[in-house]
């Protein structure tokens, strides 16, 4: 599964495809790549009853952090904003949805309260990545660009 991951990030590079589309991609070859991660976990902890839980916190932690990284590269490629915006948004509303519905109903109190305090710096994280990098963003979209050629006029 991580392979597949790796070869379908590698096959939309440079490649002429609309923004959706790249967008799925690498949403979905993420999302695989996350889960073969979750499968190799299972296969080393999930015998004991703690490795399961554990299992889940690092899908859940990995899924609202990959849904950061693709609204963070929306922002940093204007593009792909749109299909950003939608993909990340439905990805993190998966993740609280799983976080909220599975991880507090069924988890033991400690593995709880881990799982709240980790999606929170993950979500805290996240959020601070992307005003700063808004920030960025609309500061360079309000600053003129220069012309290439000095003797130009400027008209207002």
């Amino acid at each position: 599964m991580l392979t597949v991951a790796a070869v379908a990030t590698w096959s939309v590079r440079g490649r002429a495809m609309p923004a959706p589309h790249v967008q799925m991609t690498l949403l979905g070859a993420g999302f695989i790549g996350l889960l073969g991660f979750a499968m190799s976990l299972i296969t080393c902890l999930g015998r004991t009853p703690s490795g399961f839980f554990l299992v889940h916190l690092v899908i859940t932690v990995g899924a609202m952090a990959l849904a950061a990284l693709v609204l963070v590269a929306g922002l940093t490629r204007p593009r792909h904003l749109s299909a950003s915006m939608v993909w990340g948004l439905a990805l993190l509303g998966c993740a609280l949805l799983k976080l909220l519905m599975f991880d507090l109903a069924y988890m033991g109190a400690m593995t709880r309260a881990m799982t709240c305090v980790v999606a929170g710096l993950v979500l805290l994280a996240a959020g601070t990545t992307y005003a700063r990098t808004y920030a960025l963003a609309s500061k360079e979209a309000k600053q003129p660009k220069a012309s290439s050629d000095p003797h130009q006029e400027r008209h207002v």
